[in-house]
Order: structure tokens, then sequence, then C-alpha cells
């Protein structure tokens, strides 16, 4: 056999219960964010005064203080079935967030079980939900034998083209594992926020790439990271952002290892 033909992966029964447990959840977040656009839909064709408007709260759905409801209720609609159609909507946003806690609680028991998904949350900007999705869509960081294949698992690897022995790279193939893709594009912003060489990576990006572009640069930095920490069976570290000394991962591992913290050995990429 040539082994031209790659061997097609075979889910076991239960990692497609855990994707099912994932996409159900994505399934009622969907739901949830389209009756929230029904509600504000209604709410701007109501044609309201300036200072109604100037009143309103930036989120009307925020359970603290409860103030977006009391907003709603003290409208005066200009047509009663808008207003039955409103509260019809919200007693829908309420039923969602309660199966959604439900699914919440299926996902963390998952998390519980799963050491690879617990490894995935010491990553910035990844939680327990899509430290549960990336370490499923993933099932065994044995089948990738490098972090360009991962990457090129999950589509965020850019396209290429040669012709007349000119070779173009264009816009990321956007093939693969799209719920892979979606989660490490998701986790850039808020990962940037909580660890500081992301926010330097990214900030640095943005200045010559746009805005969709550096995010896409940095969900692919992040998988290596993932396939890094899921390898070498470690918790993420952070490295100081401002020192750019060959030996600085080997300085951020030691002062972690200090604190009493067990690091796997063979830790020698310059991303942690």
């Amino acid at each position: 056999m040539a082994d031209l033909i790659p061997q097609a992966h075979l889910r076991k029964a239960e990692n497609r219960v855990k994707q099912r447990v994932i996409r159900h959840r994505s399934f009622m977040v969907a739901m949830r964010t389209r009756v929230k656009n029904r509600i504000h839909d209604l709410v701007n064709n109501q044609l309201l005064p300036p200072e109604i408007i100037q009143a309103k709260p930036k989120n009307l759905f925020l359970k603290k203080g409860n103030k977006g409801r009391e907003w709603l209720n003290s409208l005066e609609w200009a047509r009663v079935d808008d207003k039955k159609i409103v509260d019809s909507d919200l007693r829908l946003v309420e039923h969602l967030n309660q199966e959604i806690s439900t699914t919440n609680e299926m996902i963390e028991d998952i998390y519980k079980k799963d050491t690879d998904a617990q490894l995935l949350s010491t990553i910035p900007g990844i939680g327990i939900t899509l430290a549960v999705l990336i370490s499923t869509e993933i099932d065994g960081i044995g089948r990738f034998s490098s972090p360009s294949k991962l990457c090129s698992y999950a589509g965020l690897v850019p396209s290429t083209h040669s012709s007349g022995g000119k070779t173009y790279h264009g816009k990321i193939t956007l093939e693969g594992n799209r719920w892979l893709r979606w989660a490490l594009i998701e986790a850039v912003v808020p990962a940037s926020y909580a660890d500081a060489e992301i926010r330097t990576r990214l900030n640095a990006l943005r200045k010559i790439k746009s805005a969709n572009v550096a995010k896409t640069i940095m969900a692919r930095w992040l998988l290596k990271v993932v396939y890094h920490v899921l390898k070498e069976g470690r918790s993420y570290v952070a490295v100081d952002p401002d020192d750019a000394s060959p030996g600085r991962l080997l300085k951020a591992l030691a002062e972690v290892q200090s604190k009493g913290v067990e690091i796997a050995s063979g830790s020698e990429y310059p991303f942690c």
C-alpha cells in the first residue's frame, strides 16, 4: 500500500456523546440570541422619544439589578400585540436560560472526567466550555504528529496557490473542523485580556493586519499552544512579554516549579 489516502478517524461512542452535548448547548445559545434580537427589533420599531432611548440599559437581559426588564415594562407600546409578543419572547429567554444552565451542568460533569480539558482550561481565554469542546474535537493529541497538522485539521492555515514557479498564499482554507476553528477564534480576545504576552502579540498584529486577520493569526498561535500543552501534559505557563532572552521560558518554568507545581519535561518551545 502506498498510503496515498489518509485513514478516516472513527470516533468512539463516548466522544460522540460529548459532541452532542456541546452542539446542543451551541444550538440553545443560538436560539436565545435569535429571540433577544427579536426583542431588540420590536423595541427599535416603537419610535421611542430620545430621553427614553438614552435611559435604555446597555444590556436588556442582565439579571443583576433587573434594570433591562424594568425599562421594558415602563415602555408605552404603540400596539398591544407588540407588548404581548415581547412578553412571550422574554418568557422564552427565561426558559432557554434554564435549559442552558442544565446543559452547563452536563458539560461540567464531562470536564471533571476529562484531564485534557482540565489542562486546556489553564490557557488564557479558554474556560470550561471551550476546553471541553477543544478536547472533544481533537479527540486525542496523539493523532497529530506536529502543530502544523493540527492547525491544518482546524482549517487555520493559509490557502496556497502555485503556478509558473510562483507560490501565492491567500485566506485560510476554512476546511477541516469548523467547531475547533470557531473555539480558537472565540478565545483570542478573552486571552488577550488575561495574558500580557498574548495581548502584546495581538496588538502588534493589529498594527500591520486587519482586526479579523490578526485574530485568525493569534487563533493559530493559540492552537499551537494547545498542541504543546496536551503533548507535554502540562499546564500553560505565562512568560514575561518584555523578556526577549532565549531562556525566558525556562525561567518561567523554574518560577512555577519553585511554587511546587509539577511541569512535564521537554518544555523547549517558545510559546507556553
